[in-house]
């Protein structure tokens, strides 16, 4: 058995750093429009929080981080501890970064038409940052990316508030708070 949310966040993980949407199995406008490819984006390392200070250079531009916030049970008349499908929210903060700076231009991951020696000016970090946080939102709250084969099952994602951007020391974080709905089932043991 698994915990509560480990299928949800293989999930997250798939759709934002392993191509989840490429294959000809998704419609074409999941394919040529919402998905992102495989590599664009990495996991932080270690999986640690991407504003992290132990984190060098090199494992900021193009990385993200995803942790879980808060959780809603949503138990009321309507959804108890007896319902064989007990629906719940849980939320989670993503932190996607890019670096910027004389000092980075090795640590940059370029993408398409970039050139390292222009994405490393400041004005421009933030525009990529806040470029990528709208890529990731738009795959992950795309229905046919989330959607089925995880227990618990997805029913929807959602982002919850604005994106915020803080920075320093060459590094530029985007941090954005999603919703996830889910069904969970009331006889399944969520534990390792």
């Amino acid at each position: 058995m698994a915990n509560l949310l480990d299928s949800v966040t293989t999930r997250l993980h798939d759709i934002i750093a392993n191509g989840r949407g490429t294959a000809v199995t998704f419609s074409s406008h999941a394919r040529n429009v919402i998905s992102i490819a495989a590599g664009v984006f990495r996991p932080s390392k270690s999986l640690a929080p991407l504003n992290d200070p132990a984190l060098g250079l090199a494992e900021i531009d193009r990385a993200y981080s995803i942790v879980w916030r808060e959780q809603d049970y949503g138990w009321d008349e309507y959804n108890n501890t007896q319902d064989a499908i007990q629906t719940q929210a849980v939320y989670f903060e993503l932190l996607n970064g890019v670096v910027y700076g004389a000092h980075s231009t090795e640590f940059v991951i370029a993408s398409g038409g970039e050139v390292a020696a222009d994405v490393i000016r400041f004005d421009y970090a933030s525009q990529r940052v806040l470029g990528d946080a709208y890529r990731i939102m738009r795959a992950l709250t795309f229905g046919e990316l989330y959607e089925g084969d995880t227990d618990p099952l997805i029913k929807r994602i959602t982002r919850n508030g604005r994106v915020t951007t803080e920075n320093g020391n060459g590094r530029m974080f985007a941090r954005t708070t999603f919703r996830v709905d889910l069904d969970v089932v009331g006889m399944t043991r969520y534990a390792p």
